[in-house]
């Protein structure tokens, strides 16, 4: 009786045992049928006005950047110019998609994704960037963008803002749209020396005057390694109201000098 109830229970353990066995094979081919999508996560700085507003100069002057940069796309149709100029995420970024915290390289990423729920739910958060939160679904080859537009006028609008530093404001008035800057000129940013720059000043909508001197300009380079905002006024980088601000400028110095490159 007593040989029976041993071999009862040895039969209870291996009967639990095969479960266990089966759970956990069973999980292990769940995780290798999970589904691997590979992602990018990046900023589009955007930019768009009538072709008819434009001055024939600008529209070559943006057509040989669509042609000389991997980051930027220039295109006509129905008469209006659109503009957009990408940025990765950088490797510091906060990524996270349904639930789980994702690595963020060059602005890839790779998910494994075991639901049936295709659509992506993330939250991401990045130096330069605002957070930003939605939904996402991938093509049919697994691939997903995720991507967050910037107006480029209102980021140039954006960074004109009031110092409290009224005695140095006084001082240092800053440009005014529309005006031309000899190099020297103390400049709260050189964001209008870039190589193709006309050396004016734009701080509003320029049917393109202002985005082809912003490109490869100091600002262009630098907000993206400073992780400057892109909707508010950088109180580190102001070149004319700090005595110690980022060294946005390669000319360096303060307070921050206008020089071009062409």
């Amino acid at each position: 009786m007593k040989l029976s109830h041993k071999k009862f229970l040895e039969k209870i353990i291996l009967s639990f045992l095969f479960i266990a066995i089966g759970i956990f094979l069973n999980k292990m081919c769940d995780i290798a049928k999970a589904e691997e999508i590979k992602g990018s996560v990046y900023t589009d700085i955007h930019e768009m006005f009538p072709l008819s507003e434009t001055d024939p100069k600008i529209l070559e002057g943006l057509k040989s950047i669509d042609a000389e940069s991997a980051n930027v796309t220039v295109s006509i149709a129905n008469g209006i110019i659109d503009i957009n100029t990408y940025r990765p995420a950088s490797d510091e970024a906060d990524l996270e998609i349904n639930g789980q915290k994702v690595n963020v390289k060059n602005g890839q990423f790779i998910f494994k994704d075991d639901s049936k729920n295709k659509k992506l739910n993330y939250k991401i958060k990045d130096k330069n960037t605002m957070p930003d939160s939605g939904t996402a679904v991938p093509d049919k080859d697994g691939n997903v963008k995720i991507m967050k537009i910037y107006d480029f006028d209102t980021v140039m609008e954006s960074m004109g803002g009031t110092s409290s530093d009224l005695l140095r404001a006084a001082r240092y008035k800053g440009q005014v749209n529309g005006e031309k800057v000899k190099p020297g000129t103390h400049v709260h940013c050189n964001r209008f020396n870039g190589p193709k720059s006309d050396k004016h000043y734009y701080s509003r909508r320029s049917s393109g005057k202002g985005y082809l001197n912003w490109w490869e300009s100091d600002c262009c380079d630098k907000w993206y390694v400073y992780g400057c905002p892109l909707l508010k006024p950088d109180t580190k980088c102001d070149g004319l109201l700090k005595s110690h601000p980022h060294d946005c400028s390669v000319e360096g110095g303060w307070p921050v000098t206008c020089w071009y490159r062409n």
